[in-house]
């Protein structure tokens, strides 16, 4: 895991970011978001979409974070040391929210999704 003691939690702002992805299995399945910032991250909140009447959601999905964009921890269970397949959607329209215990704290945060019905397609929130 990365040195998180020089990011003073008292001085990280608190998150609030959205963002919308669809991509085709055979494109390269991986999202990125820059926070900008050091940021603590303590959930997300996960929506998939329509298109064309076609209903697609992301079902599962593992989440890296790094804070230089060349070391990634991808995030693990507590205390099983293996990586977190995080249960994603059921539907097109139904929220699903998962909790990040203990939470992540870094500038850069990467989706991979896991299981996907029809097509990759994905809206999400960060809780900070």
């Amino acid at each position: 895991m990365d040195d998180l003691s020089s990011f003073a939690l008292s001085s990280l702002p608190p998150l609030s970011l959205s963002l919308s992805l669809s991509l085709s299995p055979s494109s390269l399945s991986l999202s990125q978001v820059d926070v900008l910032i050091p940021t603590k991250v303590s959930g997300m909140v996960t929506l998939g979409s329509k298109d064309f009447g076609r209903v697609q959601f992301v079902r599962s999905y593992k989440l890296p974070y790094s804070n230089d964009r060349l070391r990634w921890n991808i995030y693990q269970e507590e205390a099983q040391y293996k990586d977190k397949v995080f249960r994603g959607n059921i539907d097109n329209n139904t929220h699903r929210k998962n909790f990040i215990q203990p939470p992540i704290y870094g500038l850069f945060l990467r989706l991979i999704p896991w299981f996907w019905s029809r097509r990759i397609t994905l809206r999400m929130e960060l809780l900070g």
